[in-house]
């Protein structure tokens, strides 16, 4: 529902004592300390507290000539707040980066690869490849074919001898 105040009734519960104001202790004024209060006293209910119910513009005496409470009205208010976060567009970037940063661990295969040249016994160059799949399931082995075809030149794209600077 709306919430404007239509037909306004203020409900309390009435306390006399003292509050212990003269003291200099410090209390909250979001609630009442009642340790040294006592309720009213009622006579007519079944409830033995006394309950008032007022509306606006309304008077209503306390036991015991105590006094009286007058209800006069609400006075309508609002709390607004603008706010601005000018770190938001940089925190924004930075998760941004992070997803990626995730993605690219979830769908891109860490694989690795060696080729390692060294002299024979003979003289002759011996190369050695090799390669490791660092996740479950995956086959290097066209791959590692793939490479030995760039590495001795009978790769469609491999360059030619003359490129490679043999003769």
């Amino acid at each position: 529902q709306f919430p404007d105040n239509l037909d306004p009734v203020l409900t309390l519960t009435p306390y006399h004592g003292d509050l212990g104001l003269s003291s200099g202790k410090p209390q909250s004024v979001y609630q009442l300390d009642k340790s040294r209060l006592t309720p009213f006293q009622s006579t007519t209910t079944a409830n033995p507290n006394v309950l008032l119910k007022l509306a606006v513009g309304t008077t209503k005496k306390l036991p015991d000539g105590m006094g009286s409470i007058r209800y006069d009205g609400v006075q309508r208010w609002v709390k607004l707040q603008v706010s601005h976060t000018p770190g938001k567009i940089v925190a924004l970037g930075g998760v941004m980066f992070g997803i990626l940063g995730l993605m690219g661990s979830l769908f891109i295969r860490p694989r690795r690869a060696w080729v390692r040249v060294s002299k024979g016994a003979n003289g002759r160059t011996v190369v050695e490849l090799a390669g490791l799949d660092r996740s479950a399931g995956g086959d290097l082995a066209g791959e590692i074919d793939g490479l030995e075809k760039v590495v001795t030149g009978t790769a469609p794209d491999a360059p030619s001898r003359h490129q490679r600077g043999t003769t």
